[in-house]
């Protein structure tokens, strides 16, 4: 055999993936991508809950610094029928309105509707359970400074 013939089936030589290979790994990425649209729907409903709650707290923290600012008592009342919170001054200036998500309910707990004094203070304190998208939290409003947190239930 001379150097020509050597050199010539070296380069003649073709490597590559075969049909099998091929769909073999075409089938293992198409199983890893069928999990992926489960664990984006529970990070989407994770954010969902995270953002109303805080939605709430500054609707409130708004209603207490209004009240504080104004020197004026802001109530907070529920209407369960049409599923929405109003923040409203006396006299029935309605300082803000904001209906609920779908997925979204409050439940009556030891608190029904409150309101913020001139000082920041709340009249009452209690809790109001808030259920989003199944998981249930706890708006918990204490007695003195007007000072309310939301626990995990």
């Amino acid at each position: 055999m001379n150097v020509n013939t050597k050199k010539h089936k070296f380069l003649i030589r073709e490597d590559g993936f075969t049909l099998l290979e091929m769909l073999f790994v075409l089938f293992i990425l198409s199983v890893m991508l069928s999990a992926i649209p489960p664990i984006f729907h529970s990070i989407q409903q994770t954010i969902n809950q995270t953002n109303f709650i805080h939605q709430f707290q500054a609707d409130l923290y708004y209603a207490q610094s209004y009240a504080i600012s104004h020197r004026r008592r802001i109530s907070f009342k529920y209407d369960f029928t049409n599923k929405m919170y109003t923040l409203s001054a006396p006299f029935d200036e309605v300082i803000l309105e904001r209906q609920l998500p779908n997925d979204v309910t409050i439940e009556r707990g030891s608190l029904t509707d409150f309101y913020f004094k001139g000082d920041g203070n709340v009249n009452r304190f209690g809790y109001i359970y808030i259920t989003v998208e199944g998981k249930q939290y706890r708006l918990f409003i204490s007695i003195g400074r007007g000072r309310f947190i939301v626990y995990d239930s």
